[in-house]
């Protein structure tokens, strides 16, 4: 997972230091590229949601712009599937004692 993080972290910083105004969106290509690395490895998508998710904060911490319906989407997304909605599958699912901590 450190290697998942390490990924979306030089995936950001590119984005963000393109010439085009972005605000955190990732281009289509990099999009994919975080999909299959996490279709391939078996990263789940909250945990995905989660490292984005901190990843933007810390962006919008040192001055850049984000959008923020970027934030309410990882955020909205995060908090549907503490819930037991997973938003991705449309079903609701149990949830692990182990995933609330």
């Amino acid at each position: 997972t450190t290697l998942f993080a390490t990924l979306l972290n030089q995936l950001l910083d590119r984005r963000l230091k393109e010439n085009t105004v972005n605000q955190g969106w990732p281009s289509p290509g990099q999009k994919f590229i975080l999909d299959e690395y996490c279709a391939r490895y078996g990263i789940r998508t909250c945990f995905y949601q989660l490292c984005l998710l901190e990843e933007l904060i810390e962006r919008s911490w040192k001055g850049f712009v984000i959008d923020p319906s970027l934030f309410h989407f990882c955020y909205t997304f995060l908090d549907a599937h503490v819930r037991g909605f997973k938003p991705d599958s449309g079903h609701t699912g149990s949830i692990l004692t182990e995933e609330l901590t």
